[in-house]
Formats: structure tokens, sequence, C-alpha cells
């Protein structure tokens, strides 16, 4: 949901980003997040390595939370939403 990860929370000096994955649903944005994790900010001497440094380490944590999902709905398990979904 919302802007790529990364950008905003670097400029407000954050610790870290915080992924999700969430349901698809036929309205943009509404569905319910089902995963999420917590990656740390990877701090870089500018701006822009900073954010290549951390999307390089996030790109790991997103491929577990989907690898995660899969293995969920494999096991006729569906995830649960975390959280509803907010207004648009």
């Amino acid at each position: 949901r919302g802007l790529p990860p990364g950008v905003w929370e670097i400029l407000d000096r954050r610790e870290a980003i915080m992924l999700t994955l969430h349901r698809v649903t036929p309205q943009i944005d509404a569905g319910g997040v089902v995963l999420q994790r917590e990656v740390p900010i990877v701090w870089g001497p500018t701006l822009a390595e900073t954010i290549q440094r951390t999307r390089r380490a996030a790109s790991v944590e997103i491929a577990r939370l989907v690898a995660e999902g899969v293995s969920m709905w494999s096991r006729g398990v569906p995830p649960e939403p975390v959280s509803p979904p907010g207004p648009l």
C-alpha cells in the first residue's frame, strides 16, 4: 500500500522501513495486510546510496514475505489480515 518503501522513511530519519504483503482486491489498496516485516535502513554517504542499500536489503525480505504467504496458501491456510483496509 502507499508509496514505495524507503524514500520517505529515509528522509524522515527513521530506523527502519515496514514491508507488507496484502490481499489483492478489485478495489485499489483495499486488501488487508496479511504479513509484515521490518527492515533496518542501511545508511550510506548519500541519499541515493542509502536508498540503494536499503532496497537491496529489503529485496531479501520481500522474497521471504512472498514465500511465507505462498506457503501458507499452499497448505490451505489463508493468511488472515493483520489490519483492516483504511480509507482511500
